[in-house]
């Protein structure tokens, strides 16, 4: 996510995602543009897929330990009918060569569908949510 050619690529399609749905806060936006500030500091994957030299999808998964991986971005244009299997299946595939075996996928963020999809990858289980604050 050096590349500013790819920063680029990746906010146009996240621009194309959000103006096919109807969407009140801009968490996930604000969050992709802090990751992408400070990916240096993290070991990640990133996955992308190209049509026609065009950005259609892609996939941002921080690596938590030898075992666990952490989808946090995974984005992709709906028009190419099948982009978001692609991408989980390619995503899937780049972590368990890399020794990988679990991957925990991003948080629903009150997406509408995004539970529906995440349950049709028949997960394993689901991990407990925690907020942390100051006391």
């Amino acid at each position: 996510l050096s590349d500013i050619v790819v920063c680029k690529e990746i906010r146009d399609l996240c621009k194309r995602w959000a103006d096919t749905r109807i969407i009140t806060d801009s968490h996930d936006s604000l969050a992709l543009e802090r990751f992408i500030h400070k990916a240096s500091q993290f070991r990640y994957l990133a996955i992308g897929i190209k049509v026609d030299a065009q950005l259609i999808a892609f996939s941002i998964t921080t690596l938590l330990s030898e075992k666990y991986g952490n989808c946090l971005f995974a984005k992709a244009d709906v028009n190419f009918h099948g982009s978001y299997s692609i991408l989980m299946n390619e995503t899937s595939k780049a972590l368990v060569n890399q020794g990988y075996d679990y991957l925990n996928f991003e948080q629903d963020l009150s997406i509408p569908n995004m539970r529906q999809a995440k349950l049709s990858l028949n997960p394993i289980n689901f991990l407990r949510k925690y907020q942390v604050c100051t006391a």
